[in-house]
């Protein structure tokens, strides 16, 4: 995953999301844009069933384990999950 997370804040730091000197000395501005905020706020509005139904799978369903989520919908491997 780190190549790919490294390739995402490489991306970030070009588009000016984040701050490129803070990304190169592996410290992070920690402020989201006004403009990202904005764009998370009205999607999150426009899809409030989705993000109803999402916030019950995260609070009321276990992931890990033989019996979470993960192995019940066989989309991600489970069975090296620490339980």
């Amino acid at each position: 995953m780190q190549p790919m997370q490294l390739a995402a804040l490489e991306t970030m730091a070009a588009q000016r999301y984040i701050d490129d000197g803070a990304f190169s000395n592996d410290a992070f501005d920690k402020k989201i844009s006004d403009e990202i905020l904005s764009r998370v706020h009205e999607l999150n509005s426009s899809q409030a069933d989705l993000v109803d139904f999402l916030t019950v799978l995260a609070e009321g369903y276990e992931l890990s384990g033989p019996s979470g989520l993960k192995a019940r919908t066989e989309l991600m491997e489970y069975r090296y999950d620490a339980i």
